[in-house]
């Protein structure tokens, strides 16, 4: 069993937390299984805690236990995916296309995403609980909870952010730092981001729906002492480049925001 893994009762017996149900094989960590898995595997992970990040480059499909369920209300015992690296990092990075991550309470609370991707499409986030990420103590830049950077190599389409509970983002700070330094480190904190502003390529077929957004914070100070802006969603693409977003759908999401 892995070192730092802590199953929930009655949940793994003992054996391998994680299971890759298309090729019947188990293993000790969420990435051991990603980094064996074979296009379009499904990878299920037991309730229980697995501090780690994962980096995804291949299609797949990662469950939680509570695959399907929607939050708040009605989960069972989570698998709860713990990032341990500092800011600039994501507990999950998704570095292929046709991804789909469903059923997890995921943390970052050292670093700065819960979720994020980089120009990738066909990417399905629902049914998580992301919660306490960023470092607004020692930490520097933005904060979010799912990150869908549009890029400059490819176009992005298929993407699905739906009934996620996203709450306790912090944006990035440190609190010993004023006036310009403070103003250059501090970074601003959010539930999801849809965003670069010197994007060339388009986004498509956006989909954010029915997300219960909360407890958005970031830093208070004056502005020109590094204080920041805390936002629900922003929709960002293309401010200073030819980048856009083509279509995009959705109900509202449920967002509170907090400062």
């Amino acid at each position: 069993m892995t070192a730092g893994f802590q199953p929930a009762a009655n949940t793994c017996g003992g054996g391998l937390p994680v299971h890759n149900i298309t090729q019947g094989t188990n293993y000790s960590t969420i990435q051991a299984a990603v980094s064996a898995a074979n296009a379009n595997d499904v990878i299920v992970a037991d309730a229980g805690t697995y501090p780690e990040n994962v980096t995804i480059s291949t299609p797949l499909s990662l469950r939680g236990a509570n695959y399907g369920v929607s939050c708040p209300g009605g989960r069972g015992p989570e698998s709860t995916i713990n990032g341990t690296l500092g800011t600039n990092t994501a507990t999950i990075a998704v570095q292929s296309d046709g991804v789909t991550i469903d059923g997890f309470t995921i943390t970052n609370a050292l670093g700065s995403y819960g979720i994020s991707d980089n120009g990738r499409s066909n990417l399905d986030v629902e049914h998580n609980i992301i919660t306490n990420v960023g470092n607004n103590s020692n930490g520097s830049g933005s904060s979010w909870g799912v990150y869908h950077e549009v890029g400059n190599s490819n176009n992005s389409s298929g993407i699905t952010i739906s009934n996620n509970c996203i709450n306790n983002i912090r944006g990035g700070a440190n609190t010993s730092l004023t006036g310009a330094a403070g103003k250059a480190n501090n970074g601003s904190g959010g539930g999801v981001l849809v965003a670069s502003t010197n994007a060339t390529k388009t986004v498509s077929g956006l989909v954010i729906n029915s997300n219960v957004i909360t407890q958005i914070t970031a830093s208070t100070v004056a502005f020109s002492d590094g204080g920041k802006g805390a936002y629900g969603m922003n929709l960002n693409v293309g401010a200073a480049g030819p980048g856009s977003i083509s279509s995009a759908s959705g109900s509202p999401s449920i967002a509170a925001r907090s400062m």
